[in-house]
C-alpha cells in the first residue's frame, strides 16, 4: 500500500465474538459459515472434504462449529472448490446491529 492510499481494511469475526467500531458504535457478529449446511446439501462427509482439501480434521471441525476467527484466502478456495461453491455460498455476512444502551 501507497503512503497515498485510502484504503481501509475490515476485520471479519467468525466466531461467536463481536466486533466494535469506536466511531459509530455497531457491534456485529459479521461473518458466519455454513459449511455444516452445504456438506448436507451436498452429501458429503466432514472426513470426505478433509481427503479432498487436506485441510486438518479438526481445524474444518472448528470452522464447521464456527470457533475459528480467521480464515486464509488459501483454505476459502480449498473449501469453495470442494463443495463445487463460491464464497458468497459459504459466507454470509450480517448485518450489523446498533450497540443499546
Amino acid at each position: 500500500m501507497s503512503s497515498g492510499d485510502n484504503t481501509f481494511l475490515t476485520v471479519l469475526c467468525f466466531d461467536n465474538t463481536t466486533a466494535k467500531c469506536y466511531s459509530c458504535g455497531m457491534l456485529s457478529r459479521m461473518v458466519k459459515i455454513k459449511l455444516k449446511e452445504l456438506l448436507k446439501d451436498g452429501n458429503k462427509s466432514l472426513y470426505r472434504l478433509q481427503k479432498e482439501t487436506d485441510i486438518s480434521y479438526n481445524a474444518l471441525l472448528k470452522i464447521r462449529d464456527g470457533e475459528v476467527s480467521a480464515m486464509s484466502f488459501d483454505v476459502l478456495e480449498k473449501l469453495c472448490h470442494s463443495l463445487d461453491c463460491t464464497p458468497n455460498d459459504l459466507l454470509i455476512i450480517e448485518s450489523p446491529k446498533k450497540q443499546g444502551k
